[in-house]
């Protein structure tokens, strides 16, 4: 009854103080978590064991109607379900947060407690996660860090973490949602927290969440990812207690704290190769969010057959080449089939793009070309087929224009973001015109220099150089990339590829010399005849 009583009191405080103002909640209070999801994926399998089994809830949030990149929608799904919650849970804590790389370890309790002591520490009820990498908007994030007095490396704001009482993320999700201004929800945050510092502060301790792409004493320890990302080497380790050796914990030793929200983003939550379980001779595909569910979460990592997965891309009996997956836990034979997909609409538009704009001579994707029989589609037999690669076309492009007034805004700030600029040269990589794939290569090779994301940008730089045809480049990408990850599969794929359409190429060139020749000397022959 008391409960009730001081819901009902808060509603009415908040509907009478001004926006401006702070709710006092001394009550009982609850957690709810939701997750933003436009798809169900196998690599979703640690969030939900480790989630069922500490909290035994979440709710999984979307419209139905699949989602692009940038993610807008999920700010306008957010705010709709932040609505959507009764009034009278106004002093209770949500938790919004990425169902696809993150880990929970601790209950509702241990949670709300941590919830609450940062409450009384910053004064504010709205908390997002930090990382140590800056995004953009770097020196105003450091002053803001600065004037708190931070002294560790995580400053920068990071969207996949997000938790406060319900009556502050209103008042957040309230604002307004400026697409011209920010290229994702990310973005929106971090200018929205640096306008109005009042309504969200950074956990800057990781004493709720944690980001972490590399975790000293798990399988796979990714040291040159982790620094990619700003991580200090040996930062966060396994943590154990002697007198009760089953017993471990995730633990920040800069910082000293054991968050129970471990966010693995970008490259950290996929597969790479470490020492198998079962056999630490071996080299097996680890995920770091499988491994630290298998660890710390025993019971859920069996509960959710997890253990059968595992087991299932270790299969020892079976011949290596295809129990190596390429992404988050799909095997090789799937993964492939997804790049053939893939591969074919692309070729489709580029196809098309050749005819209406000869400029483009490099091959398509890859290399290949929809030929009869070979990556050929009905729409390119009919005029309605036409109409939809043309919108197809035009989607990218626009994309294209919105991506560059962005990016030209953050070179005139003087404040160029590695991460959009990485975002920005994919997109210009997908471009049907020969002087955006052109300028992709050229920013990624400075994300290559500066070592952004070296082998995502090295991936992509292959890529961009096989569909300009410029295969002397795209070899020494791949060289590059095979001494980074020796054992990588889409590494060794691609430099096969690399080298058989060089050869291809090559061949065809030099049968068009010699047909060209033999041509030539047969009609000089003819001429003299003649004579």
């Amino acid at each position: 009854m008391r409960s009730l009583t001081n819901s009902l009191h808060h509603v009415v405080a908040l509907s009478l103080l001004p926006s401006s103002l702070s709710i006092i909640c001394d009550g009982e209070s609850h957690l709810h978590i939701a997750s933003f999801t436009s798809e169900l994926a196998t690599s979703m399998g640690a969030f939900f064991a480790s989630t069922m089994r500490m909290l035994g809830r979440v709710t999984l949030l979307d419209d139905g109607k699949g989602a692009t990149w940038p993610p807008y929608k999920r700010l306008l799904i957010y705010r709709d379900y932040l609505r959507r919650l009764p009034d009278l849970s106004i002093c209770d804590w949500v938790l919004l947060i990425d169902s696809y790389d993150t880990v929970i370890m601790e209950g509702e309790e241990g949670i709300l407690e941590i919830l609450h002591r940062l409450e009384q520490q910053t004064g504010v009820s709205s908390f997002f996660g930090a990382e140590a990498l800056c995004q953009t908007e770097c020196r105003a994030q450091e002053q803001a860090a600065a004037q708190r007095h931070v002294d560790t490396p995580w400053k920068y704001l990071n969207a996949g973490l997000h938790a406060g009482r319900l009556w502050a993320m209103r008042r957040i999700f309230e604002e307004p949602i400026n697409v011209s201004t920010a290229w994702t929800d990310q973005d929106w945050a971090i200018n929205l927290t640096l306008a109005k510092p009042d309504l969200a502060v950074l956990d800057y301790r990781q004493e709720l969440f944690m980001n972490a792409f590399s975790i000293q004493g798990l399988q796979p320890e990714l040291p040159e990812l982790a620094r990619s990302f700003g991580q200090p080497a040996g930062a966060l380790a396994v943590g154990a207690d002697p007198a009760a050796p089953s017993s471990h914990w995730i633990e920040n030793r800069i910082t000293q704290t054991r968050p129970p929200i471990v966010h693995f983003p970008g490259n950290a939550k996929f597969p790479a190769l470490g020492a198998c379980t079962e056999r630490p001779e071996h080299l097996c595909q680890q995920s770091l969010p499988f491994e630290v569910v298998r660890l710390l979460l025993p019971s859920a990592w069996k509960g959710w057959k997890l253990n059968e997965m595992q087991d299932l891309l270790d299969d020892f009996s079976q011949f290596s080449l295809f129990r190596k997956p390429m992404s988050p836990y799909h095997f090789q034979y799937q993964a492939l089939w997804e790049v053939v997909q893939q591969l074919k609409g692309r070729c489709e538009l580029l196809r098309l793009d050749e005819v209406q704009q000869p400029e483009l001579h490099g091959p398509a994707l890859l290399g290949l070309r929809p030929k009869e029989g070979r990556f050929r589609n009905e729409r390119f037999r009919n005029p309605s087929g036409t109409a939809v690669l043309a919108e197809k076309r035009s989607l990218i492009l626009d994309e294209i224009d919105a991506m560059r007034e962005q990016y030209d805004l953050q070179v005139a700030k003087e404040e160029p973001s590695p991460k959009f600029q990485w975002e920005f040269a994919c997109t210009l990589a997908c471009s049907p015109r020969y002087k955006d794939v052109l300028e992709a290569v050229d920013l990624l090779d400075e994300l290559v220099e500066v070592g952004f994301r070296r082998v995502e940008c090295l991936h992509q730089l292959i890529l961009a150089n096989l569909k300009l045809g410029h295969y002397t480049k795209a070899k020494e990408a791949a060289d590059v990339w095979l001494h980074l990850e020796p054992e990588n599969g889409v590494a060794r794929m691609l430099y096969s590829v690399v080298l058989e359409r060089a050869s291809h190429d090559g061949w065809l060139g030099f049968y068009g010399l010699t047909l060209l020749t033999a041509t030539g000397l047969l009609l000089a022959w003819f001429r003299k005849r003649s004579q």
